[in-house]
């Protein structure tokens, strides 16, 4: 029988004399707060290599940040309300970049004054340097960005892609791309990393395509002034995995694309929701399906809902006609087991009141391996919706690790 008193700060009087055992209890282990985030998303191991990884491997993380200027209360449940505030979800973010140790950040939904005075600062101090593009127009603040870690890459040449073309009423938005070229320093390849964020609008998927096809043509022509240039674009494309603007963009043609609907070319108004009831009566939704693998990673799951109102057809302008990116066939960072069936994307990347699904999205080029990701977390791990305590975006982030072959 152990003795009451001998695990007391005042311990046992008898000492050696004392009939009973004096053994400390064992100590519950506590986990810290800043490791709950983690603790939610597995590290997910997709090929091993041979490779030398200190000299050919390199990790990249794409994050949609949620900007201060674009908050609006309405589209966020009661429970997100108290986390908007920049000030409240700032010191996650800069916490979430740094913990990730990431060599190459790309950045959505970024107000360029947070950009200036907030990020671009704190991530010098840990090596890293960045370029910015705010979006076109005087009204409009954010935009996206790119940080690159001093000591794995050389920043080259920096490209702002305008996604709004005079005279062209497709592309006709204030959505932009960044792009940085940069050397690897060991193994003294070059790769582009893109960061861009298409037109939220679900029923706009024409002026979607358009964006993707401009980019792609402008990635290309970046690409063809370096020998062998490795491909990273990420970021927000507004579009759900079984959409034309996915297919597009990972398969650089659309097949039969001279008529669509174009409230469902994004996929974004046709996408199943399950509905759960939360105990004060706020209705939580979430798209598509997962696997078993204990997190949300892979078969995102979408079937058509009936419309009321008869589909739009479109014609595609003459420049539109044979609908191509220029580029190769990308894959994609998070897509895994893909079948003819679905894309193998995660079910969630993002979680508010206008949506819940999959639209953000990292592809990379032939000349790259993945050799693993950071698994998405389950639905259910965000409650009536996001930012909150451990999410401070409405958007959770994508983090890959890859090598050259």
């Amino acid at each position: 029988m152990n003795c009451r008193h001998f695990a007391s700060t005042t311990g046992c009087k008898f000492g050696s004399r004392c009939r009973n055992l004096h053994t400390k209890p064992p100590q519950r282990r506590r986990t810290p707060r800043s490791d709950i985030t983690v603790a939610r998303r597995k590290w997910v191991t997709i090929q091993e290599t041979e490779l030398e990884p200190a000299k050919n491997d390199f990790k990249v993380l794409c994050w949609n940040i949620l900007a201060d200027s674009l908050v609006d209360a309405v589209a966020y449940p009661p429970s997100c309300i108290p986390h908007l505030l920049w000030e409240t979800r700032s010191k996650s973010i800069m916490d979430n970049l740094e913990r990730q140790d990431a060599d190459a950040i790309l950045l959505q939904e970024v107000d360029q004054t947070n950009f200036e005075n907030e990020l671009t600062p704190h991530l010098n101090t840990i090596g890293y340097s960045g370029v910015y593009k705010k979006r076109s127009g005087l009204d409009k603040y954010d935009g996206c960005a790119i940080f690159l870690k001093s000591s794995c890459f050389e920043i080259g040449e920096s490209v702002e892609i305008e996604l709004q073309q005079e005279g062209n009423p497709l592309l006709d938005r204030s959505n932009i791309a960044i792009c940085t070229v940069a050397r690897h320093r060991l193994s003294n390849r070059m790769v582009l990393f893109c960061s861009t964020h298409l037109l939220f609008n679900p029923k706009r998927g024409d002026i979607k395509l358009a964006q993707v096809q401009h980019l792609g043509g402008r990635l290309n022509e970046i690409r063809s002034k370096y020998e062998d240039c490795d491909l990273v674009v990420a970021g927000d494309f507004n579009a759900t995995p079984n959409s034309a603007v996915y297919h597009l963009m990972r398969h650089n043609r659309l097949s039969n694309g001279t008529f669509l609907d174009r409230r469902n070319a994004s996929g974004q108004t046709r996408v199943i929701r399950n509905m759960i009831t939360d105990p004060s009566g706020f209705r939580c939704y979430y798209g598509g399906g997962h696997g078993s693998s204990g997190n949300s990673t892979g078969k995102f799951q979408q079937v058509e809902i009936e419309s009321r109102k008869p589909p739009q057809q479109f014609a595609l302008p003459k420049e539109l006609e044979s609908m191509s990116t220029q580029l190769e066939t990308l894959q994609s960072a998070y897509s895994i087991d893909e079948t003819s069936k679905h894309t193998g994307e995660p079910a969630i990347t993002t979680f508010h009141n206008h949506f819940q699904g999959t639209v953000d999205y990292m592809f990379y080029s032939h000349g790259l391996t993945r050799t693993g990701f950071l698994a998405t977390p389950e639905p259910a791990s965000f409650g009536q919706g996001i930012p909150s305590f451990e999410w401070p975006s409405d958007h959770i982030s994508l983090v890959a690790k890859f090598i050259f072959k």
